[in-house]
């Protein structure tokens, strides 16, 4: 397929969430163990889930731009989060605007590489945001997840862009590193979100860390795992 944003025919590879948050994830194996509810059975992948068939090389280097800062600000927000704790820290977000891109940019692949995910009417806005720097009206805040398995200490573990519910708005989520990313996806807005915790505002960026839940036990994480059990 060509590029979709200027049908370029050369297309090249696109990882949805950054290739560098699976090393991360990975700590020196060779190979992350990725589930879906989409297929029974676990994948290895040494880079995450990829899609040949999004971008030029030309607007995949665009995006690479945010992955970066996205990359670097989880990595901050994993050392203060180790250094911290427990209910809430403070992480540096020197530019907000390019994290809220590496977050438009995370999900809007998402919604190109599986059918049955598309944008609908914010498909202009959300490609005007990443790609020409547009406004995109979309509230958005990180916390941590505070998943256990083996014993108390919260995992690191990543989720593909899906989407929900969020205080009876529609949103977008995904988790990078344990952290979860939301975008409230709706025209109506939300109110009550505190300006210290909107993360394409805020500088520096307040991140709450959510009451600890064994990993095995929370609603959208069960379909995978069962999904993985499946041979």
């Amino acid at each position: 397929m060509p590029c979709i944003v200027c049908g370029n025919p050369q297309t090249v590879r696109s990882h949805i969430l950054p290739k560098a948050l699976a090393r991360d994830l990975r700590r020196g194996h060779s190979h992350t163990i990725v589930g879906s509810s989409r297929h029974d059975g676990i994948k290895k992948l040494p880079g995450g889930v990829f899609s040949d068939d999004l971008l030029c090389q030309e607007h995949e280097a665009i995006t690479s731009k945010f992955d970066k800062y996205g990359v670097e600000f989880l990595r901050r927000a994993k050392d203060a989060f180790d250094a911290f704790g427990p209910a809430s820290f403070w992480v540096e977000n020197h530019e907000p605007n390019t994290l809220s891109r590496f977050v438009a940019a995370v999900i809007w692949r998402e919604a190109h590489a599986f059918d049955g995910q598309r944008l609908g009417p914010y498909e202009k806005p959300v490609r005007e945001h990443i790609f020409e720097d547009g406004t995109l009206d979309w509230p958005m805040m990180v916390w941590r997840d505070n998943f256990t398995l083996t014993s108390n200490r919260a995992i690191e573990f990543n989720t593909h862009p899906y989407r929900t519910k969020f205080l009876a708005r529609n949103a977008w989520m995904f988790t990078a590193l344990g952290f979860s990313f939301i975008a409230v996806s709706d025209r109506r807005g939300i109110e009550g979100l505190p300006d210290d915790m909107t993360a394409n505002h805020s500088n520096p960026l307040r991140v709450i860390v959510g009451h600890q839940r064994d990993y095995r036990d929370v609603p959208n994480i069960q379909p995978i795992l069962k999904r993985m059990l499946r041979q």
